[in-house]
């Protein structure tokens, strides 16, 4: 039985219109507005479903862009940005020792 998962409001020509994300199968979903939902006579009631936003927030947690953020940082900025100063520090290095040797043979003055 198809069973109700949350409610938004879409403003159309001035008018808010009420539409609900229902669940037909597991895995399958529609949109339906406030009074099909209501003829249909689907659990729990329209005006009791929760908002789209607190919804999403009860399912991913308040802090799942931040943790993703932060997991992004350390896992591969951080490095990255490591991987990338040794790799200019070697480069510095062979170009300053290969200047050296360049005046030590009196290629260059």
């Amino acid at each position: 039985m198809p069973r109700g998962m949350w409610r938004w409001w879409e403003t159309k020509d001035g008018a808010d219109l009420w539409w609900a994300r229902v669940e037909e199968q597991q895995g399958q979903w529609s949109d339906i507005s406030e009074n099909d939902y209501g003829r249909a006579g689907l659990r729990p009631p329209f005006w009791d479903l929760p908002l789209k936003e607190d919804y999403v927030g009860t399912v991913l947690g308040p802090d799942t862009v931040e943790i993703a953020e932060a997991r992004f940082k350390r896992e591969i900025m951080l490095p990255g940005i490591i991987v990338l100063m040794l790799a200019f520090c070697v480069l510095f290095v062979v170009g300053v020792v290969g200047y050296a040797l360049l005046v030590q043979m009196n290629l260059v003055h």
